[in-house]
C-alpha cells in the first residue's frame, strides 16, 4: 500500500540554498514577494512546484497554461539545483529539526499566520490615528471627538482599500 506523505518541502542547511530559493521567490512570484507570511506560503508552493515537475511535464501538453505561464515549466534548467533542496518523508522517517508532525494541516497553520498579520495591521491603524491625536492635543489643535473620529475613519478606509486591493477580505 502507498502512504500518506509529507508535502515537499526545503531541507535547511545547505550552502547557497537561500539565495537560491530567494532567487527563484523573485522570478517565479515577484509580484508578490516581501512579506513574511507570503514567503511562506509560496516556499511551499515553489517546492511542490519542483517537486511535481515530471508527473506535470508528463500529464500536462507543452500549450497548457501552467506550463506556458510559469517561467520554471518554461525553462526546467532553473529547477535543477533544486532537486537536493528539496523533500517529502512519511512520519516515521527522520525529518530535521525544521519540521513536525502536528495533526494540523500546513495551510491551516499559513491561514493563521494571515490572520495574525491582518490584526497586527488593525493594531498599527489604532497606534496611528492614536499618535496623530496626542499630536494635535499636543499643539492645541481643536476638533475634539469629531477629528479623532475623522482621523480614524480615514485610516480605516485607507486600510480597507488597500486589503481590498490585494483580494483580502475587509
Amino acid at each position: 500500500p502507498e502512504f500518506a506523505v509529507t508535502q515537499p518541502r526545503f531541507i535547511e542547511g545547505q550552502e547557497g540554498q537561500r539565495e537560491w530559493i530567494d532567487g527563484m521567490l523573485e522570478t517565479v512570484f515577484g509580484m508578490v514577494v516581501g512579506q513574511d507570511v507570503h514567503n511562506k506560503l509560496l516556499e511551499m508552493c515553489l517546492a511542490s512546484m519542483i517537486y511535481h515537475q515530471d508527473y506535470i511535464t508528463e500529464k500536462l501538453d507543452e500549450t497548457h497554461c501552467v506550463r506556458q505561464g510559469c517561467m520554471l515549466y518554461l525553462n526546467p534548467a532553473l529547477m535543477e539545483p533544486a532537486h537536493n533542496y528539496i523533500k517529502a518523508s512519511h512520519p516515521w522517517e527522520e525529518h530535521g529539526k525544521t519540521f513536525q508532525y502536528t495533526g494540523i494541516p500546513p495551510h491551516v497553520t499559513v491561514l493563521f499566520q494571515i490572520r495574525g498579520f491582518q490584526e497586527q495591521q488593525r493594531l498599527v491603524a489604532d497606534d496611528v490615528v492614536g499618535q496623530m491625536t496626542d499630536v494635535l492635543d499636543e499643539r492645541q489643535i481643536g476638533g475634539g471627538n469629531l477629528m479623532e473620529a475623522r482621523m480614524n475613519s480615514v485610516v480605516e478606509r485607507s486600510i480597507d482599500a488597500v486589503l481590498e486591493r490585494r483580494g483580502w477580505s475587509v
